[in-house]
């Protein structure tokens, strides 16, 4: 469809407007959409077909839930890979002598402790995506979901506290620069009915 048309959606992900190039392409196109199940409509004279996305069926999320989990998946071993290929190097410098034994000791550290913190927060957000996608319908695969799951429940209440802290700073401040504005406000006032009390005192002593 991509070659015969524009495919867009502006408003609504569930809702996919199309703009067909040759208005001779409209008829085709919609009776194609509607033969493969998709509720379509045509204006009379216009060259947009307006197309209704069903909701997923609970099969379909859990296979787009299983694509983020191999995909989830794939990133760890590609940073496996990294890691690997950074220890052949390092072995090798140390071969040559380019480095000793103990840089490429702390070398080494460092590289597993990042690996461990950069696997597990892909685990997270893989994790949270899957979540996110299937709803009611999420379950846990993997063998450390229940803990990571628990660090994502820690996660949210502390980012939840967090916002809530920061409106109550927000409502604090502004409640202390309305106060300071009455009280500017106030002196003002008073500035101004002082010069008409000294005239009114000379008025009567005339």
């Amino acid at each position: 469809i991509g070659d015969i048309g524009n495919v867009e959606s502006p408003d609504d992900p569930m809702k996919i407007q199309l703009m067909i190039y040759n208005k001779e392409h409209i008829e085709e196109v919609l009776e194609f959409i509607k033969q493969n199940g998709f509720p379509a409509k045509n204006e009379e004279g216009s060259q947009f077909i307006h197309v209704r996305v069903p909701k997923p069926s609970r099969m379909q999320l859990e296979e787009i839930g299983d694509d983020v989990n191999r995909r989830t998946n794939a990133v760890g071993s590609r940073l496996t890979k990294i890691k690997t290929n950074t220890g052949l190097r390092i072995r090798a410098a140390m071969e040559k002598e380019f480095i000793d034994q103990r840089i490429a000791g702390i070398a080494t550290k460092k590289i597993d402790a990042n690996l461990e913190r950069c696997t597990k927060e892909v685990r997270i957000i893989g994790l949270m995506k899957r979540k996110q996608i299937l709803g009611s319908f999420f379950k846990t695969v993997e063998r450390d979901d229940a803990d990571l799951l628990k660090v994502i429940n820690k996660r949210v209440k502390l980012e939840q506290k967090r916002i809530e802290n920061q409106n109550q700073l927000r409502i604090q401040a502004e409640a202390l620069a309305s106060q300071n504005n009455e009280i500017t406000n106030s002196s003002q006032i008073s500035s101004t009915d002082q010069p008409a009390s000294n005239l009114s005192s000379s008025i009567v002593a005339n």
